[in-house]
């Protein structure tokens, strides 16, 4: 499976512990958080910003929004939406 895929946790996985949210549940809120609020950040994000695949950049100078379509580990690779 991909690195950059969000895998939702198991059925059996125990969601909490003692009351606060197990390791596995945390990581997957903060993997879904992430993916939603993307990015955000002052230019162009190519040859910068290194993010999984499909997440969003914002330029917050223009409202520039960029797609990033290689995969985590590479700063290259993102598609000028907007």
């Amino acid at each position: 499976m991909a690195a950059d895929k969000i895998l939702a946790p198991r059925r059996t996985a125990q969601i909490t512990l003692g009351g606060l949210p197990s390791q596995v549940f945390s990581n997957w809120c903060e993997s879904v958080s992430g993916r939603l609020n993307g990015i955000e950040g002052e230019g162009s994000p190519e040859g910068l910003i290194d993010a999984p695949r499909f997440w969003l950049y914002v330029n917050i100078l223009t409202d520039e929004v960029y797609l990033k379509r290689t995969r985590l580990g590479d700063t290259s690779g993102w598609l000028l939406l907007s």
